[in-house]
């Protein structure tokens, strides 16, 4: 009798022991929620494909956010393996917020955007990555005052009021293949205590070998300096 209860006390520390050091078995790899390193495609395309939680793939893209250069086919392309509504949500986000656009054979950089009392003036390097160009024209599209224009978090809407290559008040530049030339874009009429630009919108001319297009680049949530 005394045996059978040893034997039973034993079996019971044994099986406390074993689930204390979490040796049950696993049948998918942790996710690594603590590492601070951005994630990879493929290492996205893994967790979807583990069919992770939706919301969990979602959080851990918004702490650690992402090692590649975000664009819309990869957005399609994880939605047609399975990433869920939430994941896609922040995908899209990180898109729309990056600062860095492309336009053409045109590369849009956004540095920063500084306040003085209504009027908010954003600075861009803007870079000519065509490969079968020389130059390529850029003009800033004024015509329309809903094209390029400003939002600060408090609606009021700012209009452009002049724009500036290499310190150059221009609208429009020719920029050589492999040049950057800084661009300077000035709005006026956000409130006087603003901090957040809500929506930047600038609508382009970009003129190729006598050929023109029009498109438009946004940006959202950006911090306003002083």
């Amino acid at each position: 009798m005394r045996t059978c209860f040893r034997i039973s006390t034993l079996a019971i520390f044994l099986l406390v022991i074993i689930q204390a050091l979490g040796t049950r078995p696993s049948f998918a790899s942790p996710i690594p929620a603590q590492s601070s390193r951005e994630l990879s495609l493929s290492a996205i395309e893994k967790l979807i494909e583990e069919k992770r939680e939706d919301r969990q793939i979602a959080d851990l893209i918004k702490k650690r956010g992402v090692a590649f250069k975000m664009d819309e086919q990869i957005i399609k392309d994880l939605e047609i393996a399975g990433a869920g509504p939430e994941t896609l949500k922040v995908l899209k986000n990180s898109l729309t917020n990056s600062t860095v656009k492309e336009l053409g054979p045109l590369k849009f950089e956004l540095v920063k955007c500084s306040r003085s009392s209504t009027t908010v003036t954003c600075r861009f390097l803007v870079t000519n990555v065509g490969e079968t160009n020389d130059f390529a024209s850029c003009r800033v599209n004024k015509d329309n005052p809903n094209d390029t224009t400003l939002f600060d978090e408090k609606s009021n809407q700012a209009k452009i009021r002049g724009a500036k290559f290499s310190d150059k008040a221009t609208y429009e530049q020719n920029i050589a293949r492999d040049t950057s030339v800084p661009l300077e874009v000035e709005f006026q009429g956000v409130a006087a205590d603003s901090k957040i630009a809500k929506i930047i919108s600038l609508k382009f001319r970009i003129s190729v070998n006598k050929r023109s297009s029009f498109g438009k680049l946004t940006w959202n949530d950006v911090r306003l300096t002083n």
